[in-house]
């Protein structure tokens, strides 16, 4: 499942809504997490959006008229995608570790 919150929406409109990008990408990118905490937080970065199209396979969200594909491995693990954009930055965090 993926979650949108409202200025994750406002910033998807910003950036890729303008230009009629509605199908986007989640991929990892990036180190291993060396952290053990519980709910890992230190994912965050590494989780990103891609204009790229998904993978054959990939599973489709569709979210506020977005598209995301996402490997089914990676949503597995995580179980559910917070995409949000505090101070215009796009935060993308698992609700589980993914590493």
């Amino acid at each position: 499942m993926i979650n949108l919150t409202k200025d994750g929406k406002t910033q998807l409109d910003k950036e890729y809504g303008r230009r009629n990008i509605t199908d986007l990408h989640i991929i990892v990118k990036g180190w291993k997490c060396r952290q053990c905490c519980p709910v890992c937080r230190c994912c965050q970065g590494q989780i990103q959006l891609e204009t790229k199209p998904g993978a054959a396979g990939d599973e489709v969200y569709t979210v506020e008229g977005y598209n995301f594909s996402v490997d089914p491995a990676l949503m597995a693990k995580a179980v559910n995608l917070n995409i949000d954009a505090p101070a215009g930055f796009f935060d993308i965090r698992p609700s589980k570790p993914i590493f």
